[in-house]
């Protein structure tokens, strides 16, 4: 005796399953709600019509179309006759409930007089508060698990949340060796935010050797000659890598020279200090520019420069490769990198929405782009490029040596 097994059919990442308790105009209106709540429509862009929508799911127009009728009585979509199903919002008052992400963060608290602030390899701090207001608004709820020394209470609470119905997953912003010890499941959804790591997959990260790129193009158009790297030792060698080839390049390909032993004692440091960083400035004494390979490594050049009198721009111009506050105690911003953080968020909430589309994906890259605004760290020292062997008409580091 044969027995029907129902064939379950792949809609936008979802398995729509004929036969099942579930009506399939009730899983077709879920699946569009999640692709909307991802952002694979923007308000006002026109919807696949009844036709595609048939031809990707394999159904009738009858599941389709009340799955459509009812995204419209909800205010996601508006029917213009002739013309077609356009998105109307993407967040409307009564959106469903997507589900639950589990956010495994440093259990450090407080960084920058923020308990809501967290850090991440490749996009430095970030705002889990914003990224929880954020998930709301989307339908989705996020609880933050605090990952430290001893797991026991955060793998309870994980368990806890992975047995609920509508856990979508984990968004983890702590590379696969911080999380040993927690028991995750064998094939939870797992996606790494901000992970500088090959082995994390899958990844939304950033793209380190196009930043260091992009800020040594950004020094050499105002007058810098001679640029060193900070790239401390202790930070993963893909990043580190990438970051010194990147500079490398950029240099090169404007015929300047690398400061290689600046960049080799860097890469050697183990303990961030005023001495180390000393060393580092005596190293490129003839340098009128730096960029650190984090935040803390350039305000840390910057505080080692105030205690020996260099001024910052005017004898030394700092750049970060992640942007943030020159002085901790002062507003006036680096000149660094940024990410638009809106949209790598929206497609961390994609990737685990669509676990199915994303499990094979090794690493969604997003590019960088230099934030200059009101930040005070750079000084222009020339008309534009120049080439090796040519004087800057700026200062360069000499007073440390001394």
């Amino acid at each position: 005796m044969s027995v029907n097994v129902p064939t379950p059919d792949l809609f936008y990442g979802s398995v729509l399953e004929k036969g099942s308790r579930e009506p399939l105009a009730d899983q077709v209106y879920a699946a569009l709600v999640r692709e909307i709540a991802a952002g694979r429509w923007s308000v006002g862009e026109r919807l696949p019509s009844y036709t595609e929508l048939c031809e990707r799911s394999g159904l009738s127009r009858t599941p389709i179309g009340a799955a459509l009728r009812r995204l419209e009585r909800d205010d996601y979509i508006k029917t213009v006759k002739q013309k077609g199903i356009f998105l109307k919002s993407r967040f409307p008052g009564n959106h469903v409930d997507l589900g639950t992400i589990a956010l495994l963060v440093e259990s450090s608290p407080g960084q920058e007089g923020s308990s809501g602030v967290s850090v991440t390899q490749a996009f430095g701090l970030w705002d889990t508060d914003k990224i929880q207001e954020m998930a709301a608004e989307s339908g989705i709820n996020i609880t933050k698990l605090p990952v430290n020394g001893s797991p026991r209470e955060t793998v309870g609470k994980l368990r806890s949340m992975a047995a609920r119905p509508g856990f979508l997953g984990i968004l983890s912003m702590l590379p696969p060796r911080r999380l040993k010890g927690l028991s995750i499941k064998s094939g939870t959804p797992l996606v790494y935010l901000g992970i500088e790591d090959p082995t994390c997959a899958p990844c939304i990260t950033g793209n380190p050797y196009m930043a260091v790129v992009l800020l040594a193009e950004y020094l050499i158009k105002r007058g810098h000659s001679k640029i060193a790297l900070f790239a401390a030792g202790g930070m993963p060698s893909f990043f580190s890598e990438s970051v010194a080839s990147g500079y490398r390049r950029a240099l090169q390909d404007s015929s300047l020279k690398p400061q290689e032993e600046a960049l080799a004692f860097a890469t050697g440091i183990e303990h961030l200090d005023v001495a180390a960083v000393r060393r580092f400035l005596e190293m490129a004494e003839n340098c009128t520019a730096v960029i650190g390979a984090t935040s803390e490594i350039s305000r840390k050049v910057i505080e080692t420069a105030d205690a020996f009198g260099i001024a910052v721009p005017d004898d030394l111009s700092v750049c970060s490769m992640l942007g943030h506050r020159m002085r901790s105690d002062m507003n006036e911003r680096l000149v660094g990198i940024n990410y638009h953080w809106i949209e790598i968020v929206k497609a961390c909430f994609n990737a685990l929405l669509n676990f199915e589309e994303h499990a094979e994906t090794s690493r969604i890259v997003f590019a960088p782009r230099v934030i200059d605004g009101r930040a005070k760290s750079v000084k222009r020292i020339g008309g534009g490029k120049q080439r090796a062997g040519t004087e800057s008409t700026g200062h360069a580091v000499q007073q440390v040596c001394h």
